[in-house]
C-alpha cells in the first residue's frame, strides 16, 4: 500500500504542478511540510484514500511550490511516542512531503 500511495502522490506534484521528483532528497537534509499522519488501525484504508486525494494539492499551493521545484514523498513508520509528536495517535505511518 506504501508504494501505490507515494505513487500517487508523485504523480499528483508531477502531472498538477510539474514539480520535480529528487529521491535524494532525504527528511534529515531537507524541509518539509507538516505530514499527513495514519493510524495502523485503518484496515480500510479509506482515510488514507481521501487525504491523498486532497492533502497533496492543499500542501504544494500552501507552500508556493512552483513549477521545476523539486520535491520528494518519504512514507515511514512512526511509534506511537513520533506519531504523537507529529500530530497522529497510535503508532502508523507518516507521509513526509519535502521541499
Amino acid at each position: 500500500m506504501k508504494k501505490k500511495v507515494r505513487q500517487f502522490i508523485i504523480d499528483i506534484a508531477v502531472k498538477d504542478f510539474g514539480l520535480v521528483l529528487n529521491e535524494e532528497m532525504t527528511i534529515d537534509n531537507n524541509s518539509w511540510f507538516a505530514p499527513s499522519c495514519f493510524p495502523l488501525s485503518n484496515d480500510d484504508g479509506q482515510v488514507v484514500k481521501v487525504r491523498c486525494m486532497t492533502t497533496p494539492k492543499t500542501v504544494y499551493n500552501m507552500g508556493h511550490m512552483k513549477k521545476g521545484d523539486s520535491f520528494n514523498v518519504i512514507i515511514k513508520y512512526v511509534d506511537a511516542e513520533e506519531m504523537n509528536t507529529l500530530g497522529g495517535v497510535g503508532e502508523g505511518y507518516a507521509i513526509f512531503y519535502l521541499r
